[in-house]
């Protein structure tokens, strides 16, 4: 696989301590069944891909507006939302000089896609962006409610903001240093707002998962019992949102899926997606690991202080554990489901909807075997998994990885500040 230039040098890290960290060999029954599971989504991303190239070629032609005064912009909904850092809004009223607008009908849901260009924007090549989302536009569709964005427009602000820790440790973690982009959940218009060019694509999957309702961000009893029950295994100061784990490892997932079947020469070549996807997916394992540690770190904690009892864990993180935004969900939930994601994908029943009310029951509840309700079964998941040896030790070595780059780097190297979720794209 080739490695993505932005990433390059955060993957060979990764790759040159690989054989050391890498998790587990699965039993050979567990790695049949993960074979299948990637098998599946190879199907369902190269469905997505040939019908994309049956599209209207009108899909693919963009109508270019030139912003001449204020009154030419396009501006979202949803622009002053709080999660929408000002600078960066700043940057792109000072630098968009036009757009491209593509529209395209998929599966009955109007489409509408806004690229902002100037700046550093890349506005070369944007057919290439446009295939991409369709593909995964078609793919989640299969999996939606016709009543969640019944027409979506998605604005794209290729920016060159990377996402990074504050240099003052007493700055507590917000949407400055995390997000990338927001939405909401199934609504009949649909609207998603992408500001960074990083992550870009990974971002859109995520996003599109509260779009056409894939996880249960729309269901406040399901989110509150969940919440609930992880505080009392986190007992921090978040609002939990554990929603956004379960949609976050999906778009990790999903990205890794559909980065390992670009980079196939042959498409046809399903073997060599199933060998690309779980290289990729233990290497985002392992830097989902470091992640999690080195923003803990950042807050001067460790993961164990967060999570275990007695009264210098709790004062440890009643005093230390910030956030202004989903870090607890991005870095820490997520982290647990990313150390075994073929456990995951298991309990997943290999398919990303939450729930099987989906038309046609395409999907199935996100429990596994177990018979108790999809949000019970959540809880219990985290309860398994969040102790167990496996992720302790993962942990513990990527925090010997940390302390080996900070003596050979210093604090101030890329990896040691970018707060970004993947490495790939």
């Amino acid at each position: 696989m080739d490695i993505p230039e932005e990433t390059s040098e955060l993957v060979k890290i990764f790759l040159s301590h690989f054989n050391k960290y890498k998790s587990d060999p699965l039993s050979k029954k567990n790695e049949k069944q993960l074979n299948l599971f990637l098998s599946n989504l190879y199907n369902a991303i190269n469905n997505a891909f040939t019908k994309v190239e049956l599209m209207d070629k009108s899909c693919f032609v963009a109508k270019q507006i030139q912003i001449k005064s204020s009154s030419d912009r396009i501006i979202p909904d949803s622009y002053n939302s709080s999660i929408f850092p000002q600078r960066i809004r700043n940057y792109i009223e000072k630098h968009e000089t036009a757009y491209d607008i593509y529209q395209c009908t998929i599966d009955g849901r109007d489409i509408r896609l806004i690229f902002a260009n100037g700046g550093s924007a890349k506005t070369n090549g944007l057919n290439g962006y446009v295939r991409m989302i369709y593909a995964w536009l078609t793919l989640c569709g299969t999996y939606s409610s016709k009543t969640c964005a019944k027409s979506l427009t998605i604005y794209i602000y290729n920016t060159p903001f990377n996402k990074s820790l504050p240099d003052n440790k007493m700055t507590t973690l917000s949407s400055e240093h995390v997000n990338t982009a927001y939405t909401s959940s199934c609504v009949p218009e649909g609207e998603i707002v992408i500001f960074r060019n990083e992550e870009w694509f990974k971002v859109l999957i995520h996003e599109t998962f509260h779009t056409f309702g894939l996880d249960f961000s729309g269901d406040s009893n399901t989110i509150k019992i969940i919440n609930d029950g992880i505080k009392k295994l986190f007992p921090i100061k978040s609002e939990i949102n554990s929603y956004e784990a379960y949609t976050e490892t999906w778009a990790r997932i999903l990205n890794c899926c559909f980065y390992s079947y670009n980079a196939l020469e042959n498409k046809k070549d399903k073997n060599q997606f199933i060998i690309n996807s779980t290289f990729c997916l233990e290497l985002e394992r392992m830097f989902t690991l470091y992640q999690c540690n080195k923003v803990l770190r950042f807050m001067g904690l460790q993961y164990t202080d967060i999570c275990n009892s007695g009264e210098k864990y709790s004062s440890l993180r009643k005093n230390l554990y910030k956030e202004n935004t989903n870090v607890f969900a991005y870095y820490v939930v997520s982290a647990i489901f990313m150390n075994n994601y073929f456990e995951f994908l298991n309990w997943c029943g290999g398919t990303p909807p939450w729930s099987n009310n989906s038309d046609g029951g395409r999907g199935r509840e996100a429990r596994g075997n177990s018979d108790r309700s999809p949000p019970i079964a959540f809880i219990d998941y985290i309860s398994r998994h969040y102790k167990c040896d496996e992720l302790l030790e993962g942990l513990k070595n990527m925090e010997h990885l940390y302390t080996k780059i900070i003596k050979k780097h210093g604090h101030s190297t890329h990896i040691n500040t970018t707060t970004r979720m993947t490495l790939f794209g």
